[in-house]
């Protein structure tokens, strides 16, 4: 989505999210496309959607919402955000 429409449509409340699509796909990115597009539609809220990303892909998750704070110069995320963000840092170190 492109930052105009996202600040003129959207709050910073709202939840939008882009995927990218390798150009040559494969069958495997063709799977985790359809795996993230299922596992999105059977969310029944924002939170709901966050807390499965940074449950799954910690580092990816950690990176969007540090890019969102920036987007929207956001110095601190609410308390139950930011809990969330420590449990994918903590699953992130014991990945690596």
């Amino acid at each position: 989505m492109s930052p105009i429409l996202r600040r003129r449509c959207f709050s910073t409340h709202n939840l939008c999210i882009s995927l990218e699509i390798p150009e040559k796909e494969t069958h495997e990115s063709q799977k985790l496309v359809k795996r993230l597009l299922d596992s999105t539609k059977e969310c029944k809220s924002r939170d709901e959607f966050i807390d499965f990303i940074l449950n799954q892909y910690p580092e990816q998750g950690k990176l969007a919402i540090e890019n969102y704070k920036r987007y929207y110069n956001i110095k601190q995320l609410p308390k139950h955000h930011r809990v969330k963000l420590k449990a994918a840092t903590i699953r992130t170190r014991n990945i690596t």
